[in-house]
């Protein structure tokens, strides 16, 4: 994780723990120094891809932080067959497990 990650986690995780609810792009930037959005966008990208936050992408206020328990679970996609004939159906029986991320290691 670069420093500019760090910082932008940690502003976040602050915020939350003094607002109660997630900052919006425009308090990371301000927050952070940044001039525009662009750079938060991108860093909160990478900061979901390395599984440290999840977020709806525009929509405000829609940060959460994962904790490091959920952070080392992989998920699995888990399915079995009943006999369904009816697609629809089938796919009502499609399931996501977590699984411990050593488990694959």
């Amino acid at each position: 994780m670069t420093p500019r990650h760090a910082n932008a986690l940690k502003f976040i995780r602050d915020f939350i723990d003094g607002h109660g609810y997630s900052p919006s792009y425009r308090e990371i930037a301000d927050g952070l120094g940044f001039a525009g959005q662009g750079q938060i966008e991108a860093i909160l990208r990478s900061l979901r891809d390395a599984g440290y936050l999840k977020y709806r992408p525009r929509q405000s206020r829609s940060i959460e932080l994962v904790s490091p328990i959920e952070r080392d679970l992989a998920r699995v996609i888990a399915t079995y067959d009943n006999g369904l004939i009816d697609p629809v159906e089938a796919i009502e029986q499609v399931r996501t497990i977590a699984i411990a991320a050593e488990v694959f290691a």
